[in-house]
């Protein structure tokens, strides 16, 4: 079976996460060549021995201008030109109305919607065109839940951001889509838990897989919500 993403170039923020590491491992398996970029350099250097002639880690944060600028210019040196932009750094955190100060909300869109602009404002003229850019947003927009507003808003806003990005970037036949997880319910044997966590990442990331690759050549501008 033919690799579908073989020697594309890839870069993935929040490498080190579950949902990151699930795509790194996705797309590492496809042929592509990918840029790691997290926080936690011991996780990325564990996932860089699936492939080290294909991978470089970059240790980082995305709300550091900095370290982005050290991502793009380590990806320029090492892989060159960009095909695919996969921004997966977040803040997975819970706040109800209450713990909803103006520092927390502040620091989640930081991180998932900050983080996330500022990563493709870096990468963004080295992007090929064609190319793909694949955010990762939450069906809580959706399905609400109670204590989970500003992280929800902070999706929302992501989500908006993507729709705005595809049309301003079509011109270059870039295509900007979302993958939405949707919220699992904890079973009747499990006690419910405010860090009851998104469906699979597996499934999310086979999701980023199919909007990274010339499957879904003709989607730009969508969400698409995963497990349900």
């Amino acid at each position: 079976m033919a690799q579908r993403l073989l020697n594309k170039v890839a870069v993935v923020t929040g490498a080190s996460g579950r949902l990151g590491r699930a795509v790194v491992q996705k797309f590492v398996s496809e042929g592509a060549k990918v840029v790691l970029f997290a926080r936690n350099r011991g996780r990325l250097d564990e996932l860089a021995e699936l492939a080290p002639a294909r991978i470089v880690v970059v240790s980082g944060d995305v709300t550091r201008p900095a370290d982005l600028e050290l991502l793009r210019e380590t990806t320029l040196r090492r892989m060159g030109a960009v095909d695919i932009l996969v921004p997966v750094a977040e803040l997975f955190q819970p706040a109800g109305l209450a713990e909803s100060t103006p520092e927390i909300v502040a620091e989640i869109f930081a991180v998932n919607f900050q983080g996330a602009l500022q990563t493709i404002r870096a990468l963004e003229r080295h992007l090929n065109s064609p190319a793909s850019i694949v955010l990762a947003t939450t069906a809580l927009t959706e399905e609400p839940r109670a204590g989970w507003g500003a992280y929800a808003a902070s999706k929302a806003a992501l989500a908006a951001l993507a729709r705005s990005l595809s049309a301003e970037l079509a011109p270059r036949r870039i295509r900007v889509n979302c993958v939405a997880p949707t919220w699992r319910e904890p079973t009747a044997e499990a006690k419910p838990s405010p860090a009851q966590k998104p469906a699979p990442a597996a499934d999310a990331a086979q999701t980023v897989l199919f909007l990274a690759s010339e499957e879904s050549a003709g989607l730009t501008g969508q969400q698409l919500v995963v497990g349900q």
